[in-house]
């Protein structure tokens, strides 16, 4: 028996998820029910993801847990906020944020988090590059993209930019 976990499904790129989920459809929606590849192998799938009417779709002849569910909400919500005190924590101390800044840090990625470990963890890692005075850091978070992809694209951009520089540079 072989066990294959994928993670984040639903953070892949619409057109690349469509195409991913019309490849895995004879894996996951088999004819018979012992289907198995060609060297005799069960493979048994679990796939961790936001829910997503393409992905529940696919998903429709599975075992399905709505982690998005409101019994669920809270644990999610409650583990994020604990994820956020304790990246704010380190983060604070790395970077020697005052007291009022770590606060605000904090309830600012509490607040605009969605639930999102990923986000969170992107935004830290700005942060924790970011190298101007602690002023400019609430402006810095306040002109952050709330969505995952939004988030992908502006670090992308950026990334973009400094390495056109850093070829400028070292052409001279």
């Amino acid at each position: 028996m072989v066990y294959l976990l994928v993670n984040a499904l639903d953070e892949i790129n619409e057109d690349s998820r469509k195409e991913f989920l019309q490849f895995m459809d004879s894996f996951l929606n088999p004819q018979d029910e012992d289907q198995t590849d060609a060297q005799g192998c069960r493979v048994k799938w679990l796939f961790l993801s936001r829910s997503r009417p393409d992905i529940e779709q696919c998903m429709c002849h599975g075992l399905v847990i709505n982690m998005d569910s409101s019994e669920n909400s809270g644990f999610i919500d409650n583990s994020v906020k604990t994820y956020v005190s304790t990246k704010v924590a380190e983060l604070a101390k790395k970077q020697n944020y005052s007291t009022a800044l770590g606060y605000y840090v904090k309830s600012y990625l509490q607040r605009e988090a969605g639930g999102d470990f990923l986000w969170v963890n992107l935004v830290c890692k700005e942060l924790e590059n970011l190298t101007v005075n602690h002023r400019h850091v609430r402006r810095f978070l306040e002109g952050l993209p709330f969505s995952l992809s939004d988030m992908y694209e502006c670090i992308w951009r950026r990334v973009s930019i400094d390495f056109k520089h850093s070829i400028i540079l070292f052409s001279l």
